[in-house]
This record gives C-alpha cells, structure tokens and sequence, in this order.
C-alpha cells in the first residue's frame, strides 16, 4: 500500500513530544511513519497540524478543516489526553466529541485512510498516569466506537504489550524516542506500509542526548503550569508542519 498525501492531527504527541532530531526539533511518530510512506512512494507528502495542550474539540474545530482542504489520502488523529487530565472530564461529552471529530473526517474525506490510536496502560511505569487511567480508558472506549461508526484503522495499543521505562520520556507522560518508534511501528503495520528505520536511535551523540535529556527535564513544569496558562501555551506554539511537503 502506499500514500501520497499524509496529514497528521492531535495533540503533543502527535507533535512528537519526547522524541527530536539532532538539531533539537522535534520528530515523532508521525515523522516517522512519513519515512516510511516516502520508501513506497518517493512524491509522498506531508503535513502535521498538531499543537500542544489541545483538547479534542479543539483539534475538531481548528485542525479537522485545515487537515480537510488538503485532501489527504491518509490522515491520523489522536485525541482527547489533555481533556483527560484537565481538572474537570465531562466523560460523556468528551466521547461524543471524538466521535464527533471522526465523524467530520469521514463525510468530508470518503476516500481517505483514517487511523486513530488506543492509548496505552502506563499505570505500571508513572503515578502520574495511575491517576488519569479511568479516564483514558473513556478515550479508548471512544476510540473504538469511532472506529467502528466510522470505518477507521484502529491500532490497539492498549492491548498491546506493556510498554517499558525505556519507551517513557522522563516526564513520564510522553513517549520516549524508543516509545514513539513503537508507535510508528503499530501503525505502520496497520496500514501495511514500510515500518520506520530505528538506525538513528543509535547515533544519537553525547551532545544531543544531553540537549534531549534538558528538553525532557523542562517539560515536567510547563505540563504542570499548563493547566493555569494554557491559551497562552498554545498561542505561542504554532503548528510543526502546516503545509503538505515532500517528505
């Protein structure tokens, strides 16, 4: 299978938090699964609309129209974790939102692959996460309706097999680079095209190492202080990849 127009929507995981290249920026699952179109079909193109701290309604409203115009062929979107560790969670209202989101890509893009994700136990590995599980299983449980309503490809993670420290970023929150290429690799089976090339997992020198280690250390606060300051978070943060490119 192959795919010439890819669109990634979501939040900071979809954004690649956790992850980055050696020049500091940030890469992703996502990046990583536009690699592997790219060894299918050498014209494959690319945009990632995500942005941090977004909730689900939001990723309906502002990324949904924008990911549309550019009649992908193959779209993923994941959402619903900052809803889920927001001080209030409408649960119902939060499902019906996800199925909603869904349910616009599919009348509008009829054609299109449409991917979306389970999230992951990782009760074991942070008690951070301990205290949203409920919640998230509320995300899955939506994820799973939309799929179902809508014909998505749902990559089940959640029944996955567990997921280790090492695929944790430090803010225990987020993916790991090992993590994210878990991701990558999940949905790229799903889809049946190349999985991504781990080789740049272990050429990652000192200097970067350090710089990720710095990055992911930050992160903690920001995530934290987020719930206070989260318009102006966002604000500041535009979109890492706003336009369909070559890959």
């Amino acid at each position: 299978m192959s795919y010439r127009r890819f669109v990634a929507v979501g939040d900071s995981l979809t954004e690649g938090k956790g992850d980055a290249y050696p020049n500091g920026e940030l890469r992703g699952f996502a990046d990583m699964i536009s690699h592997g179109l790219r060894v299918a079909a050498p014209e494959a193109m690319y945009a990632n609309l995500a942005r941090p701290s977004v909730r689900a309604h939001e990723v309906r409203r502002d990324q949904v129209p924008q990911a549309v115009a550019m009649a992908p062929d193959l779209v993923t979107a994941v959402a619903g974790i900052n809803d889920a560790i927001a001080l209030a969670f409408p649960r119902r209202r939060v499902h019906d939102e996800i199925l909603a989101l869904f349910g616009d890509l599919r009348r509008a893009l009829p054609d299109a692959t449409i991917v979306t994700c389970t999230l992951p136990d990782l009760g074991h590995l942070s008690a951070v996460a301990r205290l949203w599980r409920g919640r998230v299983h509320v995300l899955n449980d939506a994820a799973r309706d939309a799929a179902r309503a809508h014909g998505l490809v749902l990559v089940d993670l959640e029944d996955d097999l567990p997921m280790t420290a090492d695929e944790l970023a430090l803010d225990r929150v987020h993916p790991s680079p090992l993590g994210h290429l878990r991701f990558a690799r999940r949905f790229a089976q799903a889809l049946d095209v190349p999985e991504p090339d781990p080789s740049y997992l272990a050429r990652r020198p000192r200097a970067e190492r350090l710089y990720r280690l710095y990055r992911t250390a930050v992160v903690a606060p920001r995530f934290i202080t987020k719930r206070v300051a989260r318009d102006t978070l966002i604000a500041g943060q535009p979109p890492k990849r706003p336009q369909l490119e070559h890959v």
